[in-house]
């Protein structure tokens, strides 16, 4: 993997941090369909985050899956880290997600 969801790659994991990292590489079937999601929200920042026409298309995406949080996603995946990556995801095409504005 690489970009925000590789943040935990490369040094010593904690307990929460190697379950997490297990659920984004391996996920069950209740985490394979946010993991599926976020996986494609970030490919969707890198390939069309930049173009004018479908940027507002792309932030849309990232607040919707960062509504998705209060679902349930098992006892694996870290919330917290998961609203962190939406938010690196968002300021990289210029958009706030707590104002639900684009900034640039």
């Amino acid at each position: 993997m690489s970009g925000p969801l590789a943040d935990l790659q490369g040094r010593d994991l904690a307990d929460w941090e190697v379950r997490h990292r297990m659920a984004i590489i391996a996920p069950d079937r209740t985490e394979a369909p946010y993991v599926a999601l976020l996986k494609t929200v970030e490919l969707m920042v890198k390939s069309h985050g930049r173009d004018g026409a479908l940027r507002g298309g792309v932030a849309d995406l990232i607040n919707g899956a960062q509504r998705m949080l209060a679902g349930p996603w098992g006892d694996r995946l870290d919330k917290g880290t998961l609203d962190r990556v939406l938010h690196k995801l968002a300021h990289s095409i210029g958009y706030d997600l707590d104002a639900g504005r684009f900034t640039r």
